[in-house]
């Protein structure tokens, strides 16, 4: 199991997800993209284009919004895995969402896009050593450690599947 890192290893606003976390992230990962499969799966077109409330994303701008997420963090756990000592930039998510037109996209496409994401996570997180999720960079203006960023990863769809249950009722 990889251990929780120091909260000095997380942006203050990651603390949150990170203590979403609760036993082994790795087997975490697993269950959640078992989630995903079943709320995607189990959504009628109007499920996936249901926004909760005016000016909340809709069910797939919020799945969208998580995939890109994860392939932005498992870039920022590659490079510092890596040793790479460069600045990583932060990124704005609502433009992210704003600049993504979902409409086209299906269920089929939704369900792969999770399992490719989800498994790309995985082997990524599977074959980095102890030394390598140790090691921390700057990303904008905080300090991210490899294994602290897979919390990140985790607890941020800890937190999505919350409101998928919650606010969508998936």
């Amino acid at each position: 199991m990889i251990a929780k890192p120091a909260q000095s290893q997380f942006a203050e606003y990651q603390l949150h997800y990170a203590s979403l976390v609760h036993g082994d992230p790795m087997e975490l990962l697993q269950d959640q993209a078992d989630t995903l499969n079943d709320i995607v799966s189990n959504a009628t077109d109007e499920q996936l284009d249901y926004a909760y409330a005016e000016g909340k994303w809709t069910l797939k701008q919020s799945l969208m919004h998580l995939l890109d997420a994860e392939r932005i963090f498992a870039y920022r756990a590659l490079s510092i895995s890596r040793g790479d000592t460069q600045v990583l930039t932060g990124y704005d998510h609502n433009q992210y969402v704003d600049d993504n037109t979902v409409d086209h996209i299906t269920k089929e496409q939704l369900l792969v896009q999770i399992n490719v994401v989800r498994a790309a996570t995985i082997v990524l997180y599977d074959v980095m050593t102890t030394e390598q999720l140790s090691r921390v960079s700057q990303v904008s203006d905080y300090h991210n450690s490899a294994a602290a960023i897979l919390y990140v990863i985790a607890g941020h769809c800890e937190h999505h599947i919350k409101l998928f249950k919650e606010k969508y009722n998936c």
